[in-house]
């Protein structure tokens, strides 16, 4: 399952438990006799019920995925502003990113989960032991122009590299920063 739907799923059952604890009695008060003398019991009882709305997942409309022909890996958002709401994130390290491994001279792709248009990107390839994203090197940048629904970044040079992905959307709505770790051998 994708990370993305189990933060959601996260996030539902979150939601869910901690509506339990929160009911509202009907009836008499427990333990007070009714007109027959024994304890009311209320007709309905509340239940928790998830509601997640497109203001709470905004999130997801920043993740992008790594494409591997025939594979596509959801990578681990880092900063984004999407919709009016954001985080800020710093480099995130080799160590605490799934690994993907490519194959020498293969080329990859990013393209949004959700299959929005992108109009504009910058891609940064940094060596596995640099935990801080401080001696990464620009591989891939434009600017504005024409949408994209994949961004082609051609191939990454052999080792072992944290490759991060800022993608901004076209439609306007924001952009967000996604980073992999990738493997090449």
């Amino acid at each position: 399952m994708p990370a993305a739907a189990w933060r959601l799923l996260g996030l539902s059952l979150l939601v869910s438990i901690s509506g339990l604890g929160c009911s509202a009695g009907a009836g008499a008060p427990s333990g007070s006799a009714g007109a027959s003398g024994a304890a009311e019991t209320p007709t309905s009882v509340p239940t928790a019920r998830a509601t997640v709305g497109p203001e709470s997942v905004a999130w997801m409309a920043a993740i992008a995925v790594l494409v591997t022909e025939p594979a596509a890996t959801e990578g681990e958002l880092g900063s984004y502003a999407i919709d009016g709401q954001g985080s800020d994130a710093p480099w995130l390290p080799f160590g605490s990113l799934i690994d993907v491994e490519v194959v020498a001279g293969q080329p990859v792709s990013v393209r949004l989960l959700d299959g929005g248009s992108i109009s504009g990107w910058v891609a940064d390839l940094a060596a596995w032991d640099d935990t801080t994203g401080s001696l990464a090197r620009r591989v891939a940048e434009q600017e504005g122009g024409a949408a994209v629904q994949d961004v082609a970044l051609g191939s990454i040079p052999v080792g072992r590299w944290v490759l991060a992905v800022r993608l901004f959307r076209a439609d306007a709505r924001g952009d967000g920063t996604t980073f992999w770790a990738v493997t090449v051998r």
